[in-house]
């Protein structure tokens, strides 16, 4: 009936309104029965936790384990217990992140997504939002949160993992400083005397733009518009982590029988690896592996050639970083951090490992050889494994040297795994090293609770692959033993202990449907997720702020102006106000503003006759006319040309994410009063969000600074986020913190390494041994991140009526719920983060491995730094290449487009091309705590270099090429 008395729109219309609203009946019922349920469990647990008291406080001797501090400064008890949590641990975020949920969701919701699935998407999401007032319960308390602020302002310490384990460890910043500039000032670095980010750019750009005419390559104009567009790329920055293990603590930049009684087990390794490989023999082995390859055609349009010179301009033209003020070049080798170099170091590998044995004497060769990267487990004949040794370390002497380790007792680690012999036969079981933390993420951090069930899945299916029947009940026995440790229910433990192997059966969503990525908020991420399945759409989240990501200072903190990529507002003394965004740093956008009102002031002396002195090019255009144009660039310039008022920038937000960066702009032009001359760019492209959104982005209105969106007026949803069950919630967590402290108390000398000389109280010892891994509960909602994160993944490649769709569910979910979570952290918790956060004498950050917190003196971390520095493998530069290597990157990448037909390079072209916020990588140590002298494992993280996605394109390219040779394993369990 309906179908002949309706048009086919209004029909398609009123199916997409039922489909919601029964979704949204749905996702009300499960969320009153999980309600229920999660009540009960609740209950459960804590009378557990009285019950078992006792026997929690036996487990306390763990956490000398999880946190090293070789700082020399001790810390109290409470810091080692938040350190102890893991740098991992991430606190629930202080309120629910709307608008990069919005943010986020509208940048995946692109043209690939049909217009009316991302409609239905947009709905189904916004309605969650807008019915929630639901506030996640903290994982810290106040005090753990003190500490860690304070942890985070001590510049005297470095706070780091180590190089294995994942035990947090502490070093003196001087210290830290001494061993990294030691190791830089190795042959294998070379200082330079600026930035080369740009000079790298613009000749990778050109390489690209070069081999795009050669080739075919879909990928090389997308990472040439990504490189050339984006603008915000950053000099990698190297840091060290710790390797405890072995002796001063240095830095880091399975078979089932034996043939004869007379082998050995043995266990080769290459010292220093990645800044060891020789890069141009890489080059040529990877060129000769991809002339070979027959399916190179199927992966791009890219020739051998192409794909060298792009990688060839990665690893040499592009391998700078920052450390502190001074950049520098790499000489030699891969950096640490970047996502080519593993897959370069396994070409090279596979290089040597063809000549190593071609060209060995067949008596030395061992009977088996497995290696995994630059970790080899042999079984080789007594008194020949020298023999060996020393012909793979004279195959490349200038670079590659191995080093061998023999078994002890008959017993040789690999891996994760430790080979037992017994006569004729190996036996295998887990292996950890002496300083691992046991450590991982703890049951109270703002995380999804499927995450934590899956680390005990993942840990129990690793002890069944790896252990023999005789070891298993012994690992299993101590994974149950870690975990409740680390503040998981024993029910829960038991439960994914038994039925890790049984997996439950996931819903798999269709190919074609939307995703969105959202940060996470407790309570709601579960409605989102649940309603993502009955709509018809993906979703993942990302994670809140981190205890790391609060304390750390071994990198450099910029102010929020300093940062490329922000939402800006320029006020006025007369009160007016106007809202833009940038790739570049508030200050760099802002002196084009005032450049434009000198030429329009200088055209209006000269249309008075007032006599202005010029240089250079003369006048082109006359006074009225240059007025009229400046007019017409700037909306600032139109205000102060009726207003003598002073003008003041100030950042809103910052936002690195080009597509969420323009959505939160336009969010908040419409929703204060603003001199703006249009709505915001990408709300004018998705007017869909005016009918959804429009009440529930309300609270953005008086927002000055970029903070928790529970601070400013706000709607229903916003006010319920306060509501006494969430008091209540956060009160009961005050009241058992003594309890969880008890499951942490004693492991804070194994989680938490304190190096830097000077004491840590013992409530910032507790906070700390939380882990950095630990994430504080969220203050407020996240409701402007979620519907900004939401419109973004809603985009054109959605269908309007999808899109639709999704945002009316997801609005459903928010006005409905009134769950504020309950806090994770106790006020003294809190007051704890923030004064580490602001000691500067500190240097917090996690052990190379074993996820321990390390703790090391400023100057202390800052002299390894600088050791390592000045070896050879890195010189120092005078300025920052960045804008460079983007310009030369840029043109490279244009050229391969007209060369090739790969559709990659237009789009990181244009990526680099129009963001314009690329940043130099930055260099930090990680804490070796394991070896004498903690040294530190220099890091590069160049995640938003001019380099990242072109990186991460040719690696793609790359990977099938290796780990195919019959020596090589993928794992321990191989």
């Amino acid at each position: 009936v309906l179908r002949r008395s309706l048009h086919e729109d209004n029909l398609n219309s009123l199916q997409s309104v039922v489909r919601s609203k029964c979704s949204l009946s749905a996702v009300i019922q499960t969320e009153m029965l999980t309600r229920k349920l999660n009540a009960l469990y609740l209950s459960k647990s804590w009378e557990f936790t009285r019950s078992a008291a006792s026997r929690r406080r036996s487990l306390g001797a763990d956490i000398q384990k999880t946190v090293v501090n070789l700082s020399g400064e001790p810390l109290q008890e409470n810091e080692t217990r938040v350190l102890a949590k893991g740098l991992n641990f991430v606190p629930t975020p202080k309120n629910v992140p709307l608008l990069d949920i919005i943010t986020s969701a509208e940048a995946c919701l692109g043209p690939q997504v049909p217009r009316e699935k991302a409609a239905e998407i947009r709905g189904a999401l916004l309605d969650i939002l807008s019915r929630s007032n639901h506030k996640a319960a903290s994982n810290t308390t106040a005090e753990e949160r003190r500490i860690l602020k304070r942890l985070r302002q001590r510049t005297d310490l470095v706070i780091t993992k180590a190089d294995k384990g994942n035990v947090v460890v502490l070093l003196h910043k001087g210290t830290y400083l001494e061993k990294m500039n030691e190791l830089l000032e190795s042959d294998i670095y070379m200082p330079i005397a600026e930035d080369p980010a740009d000079v790298v750019r613009k000749t990778l750009i050109s390489l690209l733009q070069y081999f795009e005419h050669e080739t075919c390559d879909t990928e090389l104009p997308k990472i040439r518009n990504y490189i050339h567009y984006i603008c915000n790329s950053q000099c990698p920055e190297i840091y060290g982590l710790p390797k405890i293990h072995k002796p001063g603590v240095p830095l880091r930049p399975v078979v089932s029988s034996i043939k004869s009684p007379s082998d050995i087990l043995v266990s080769y390794d290459v010292k220093d690896l990645f800044t060891s490989i020789p890069m141009d023999i890489t080059l040529n082995a990877l060129e000769n592996l991809l002339d070979k390859d027959s399916t190179l055609s199927q992966r791009t349009s890219l020739k051998a050639f192409h794909v060298k010179k792009l990688v060839s301009f990665c690893m040499k033209e592009a391998n700078y970083f920052r450390f502190g003020e001074q950049c520098f070049m790499q000489n030699s080798g891969a950096p640490m951090g970047s996502s080519l170099s593993p897959v370069l170091a396994e070409v090279f590998m596979e290089h040597l490992e063809e000549i190593a044995f071609s060209t060995a004497n067949e008596s030395i060769v061992p009977v088996l050889f497995k290696r995994y990267v630059d970790d080899v487990f042999a079984i080789t004949k007594s008194g020949e494994d020298e023999a060996f040794l020393n012909h793979l370390n004279s195959l490349f002497p200038a670079c590659i040297s191995f080093t061998i380790e023999m078994e002890e007792d008959g017993r040789l680690p690999f891996l994760d795994a430790l080979v037992i012999r017994e006569g004729d036969r190996l036996k295998t079981t887990v292996y950890r090293k002496p300083t691992h933390s046991d450590r991982y993420v703890h049951f109270s951090s703002h995380h999804p609770r499927w995450v934590m069930r899956g680390v005990i899945s993942g840990m129990v299916e690793r002890a069944r692959a790896i252990c023999d029947e005789e070891f298993l009940a012994k690992e299993l026995g101590h994974i149950k033993t870690t975990f409740f440790s680390n503040g998981y229910p024993a029910a829960l433990i038991s439960s994914a202990t038994t039925h890790a192997t049984a997996r439950p059966e996931e819903h798999v969503p269709s190919p074609t449907a939307p995703l969105l990525i959202l940060p996470y908020y407790n309570g709601l991420g579960e409605k989102i997720k649940r309603m993502g399945r009955t709509v018809g759409f993906q979703v993942y989240f990302k994670s809140a702020a981190s205890v790391r990501s609060i304390v750390r200072n071994d990198k450099v903190r910029m102010a929020p102006n300093e940062k490329p990529g922000v939402i800006y507002e320029i006020l006025c003394t007369c009160s007016a106000s106007y809202t833009g965004e940038t790739g570049n740093t508030l200050s760099h956008r802002y002196e084009q503003h005032p450049s434009c009102l000198n030429r329009y002031k200088n055209a209006l002396n000269d249309q008075k006759g007032l006599g202005i002195k010029r240089r250079g090019r003369p006048r082109k255009l006359q006074p009225n006319e240059a007025m009229d144009e400046a007019i017409k660039a700037s909306a600032i310039v139109e205000h102060a040309s009726r207003c003598d008022g002073q003008l003041y920038p100030n950042v809103i937000a910052n936002e690195p994410d080009f597509r969420l960066r323009k959505i939160k702009e336009a969010l908040y032009i419409r929703h204060n009063v603003v001199i703006n001359r249009d709505k915001g760019t990408e709300l004018r492209k998705l007017c869909a969000i005016k009918r959804c959104y429009n009440r529930e982005v309300r609270y953005l209105r008086k927002m000055k600074t970029y903070g928790p969106v529970t601070n400013s007026p706000i709607f229903n949803l916003i006010k319920s986020v306060h509501g006494t069950e969430a008091l209540r919630s956060s009160r009961l967590f005050e009241k058992t913190s003594l309890k969880l402290e008890l499951i942490l108390g004693a492991d804070t000398e194994k989680t938490v390494v304190n190096l830097s000389g000077e004491p840590l109280q013992q409530n910032e010892t507790r906070v700390l041994a939380k882990g950095l891994n630990f994430v504080p509960t969220p203050k407020n909602v996240p409701l402007l991140d979620i519907i900004t994160s939401a419109e973004a993944c809603l985009g054109p490649q959605v269908p309007r009526g999808k899109a639709a769709e999704i945002r009316g569910a997801l609005l459903d979910i928010l006005s409905r719920s009134n769950h504020k979570a309950a806090s994770n952290t106790t006020a003294e918790e809190r007051r704890i983060l923030k004064r580490l956060r602001q000691r500067t004498d500190l240097v917090i950050t996690k052990a190379d491995k074993g996820n321990v917190v390390v703790l090391l003196h400023k100057g202390t971390y800052l002299e390894k730094m600088n050791e390592l520095l000045k070896s050879d493998i890195y010189t120092p530069i005078a300025e920052d290449p960045t804008d460079v290597v983007r310009k030369t990157l840029i043109s490279l990448l244009q050229y391969f487009e007209h060369e090739t037909d790969d559709t990659q390079l237009p789009k990181i072209r244009n990526y680099i091309h129009y963001i314009c916020n690329s940043q130099c990588p930055e260099i930090y140590g990680l804490p070796k705590i394991h070896k004498p002298g903690v040294p530190l494992r220099p890091v590069v993280s160049s995640i938003k270099s001019v380099t990242s996605r072109l990186a991460s394109h040719l690696k793609k390219i790359i990977m099938p090429l290796t780990g195919n040779r019959t020596s090589s394993v993928k794992n321990s369990r191989q």
